[in-house]
């Protein structure tokens, strides 16, 4: 079948949004992290088992929120915002953290759901830096 060029960008537009809401209703739910690890260039940092769970994430069709409870509250982490999600791209737009410095940022990571594990990982390039110093490697599991 040969579509007509007039109708071809409309297939297209069409055929992207539904791939990219079907990626995205793939995404709702609470998420429990499984494995992380925050490499930097000296050194790498690793989460798994009940450190790990200690941390959520929690998404519906355009936020989320992320709490990593720790053994106090100082040390704990929480942050909310807008995200984008489209192919392989997840990208976490920052309305509330509780580290302030981070609030307005954006963070963009490569994305993969499989059944129920979803892993993000990337670079972590903070404002002022010439290259990325920080990468990050989040697996985790669904639970909702």
């Amino acid at each position: 079948m040969r579509l007509k060029p007039t109708i071809m960008p409309l297939f297209l537009a069409l055929y992207f949004c539904f791939n990219s809401a079907n990626a995205q209703s793939n995404l709702e739910g609470r998420w429990e992290l499984v494995k992380q690890v925050l490499t930097l260039p000296d050194t790498s940092y690793t989460r798994t088992g009940e450190d790990a769970a200690n941390m959520v994430k929690i998404i519906n069709q355009k936020i989320f929120v992320t709490v990593a409870l720790r053994d106090s509250i100082q040390h704990s982490m929480f942050n909310w915002g807008y995200y984008e999600l489209t192919d392989d791209t997840y990208t976490e737009n920052i309305e509330y953290f509780s580290y302030p410095e981070e609030i307005g940022k954006s963070y963009t990571f490569k994305s993969k759901i499989e059944n129920d594990i979803w892993t993000i990982e990337g670079p972590i390039k903070r404002e002022g830096e010439e290259l990325p110093v920080w990468k990050t490697y989040e697996k985790y599991r669904k639970v909702e």
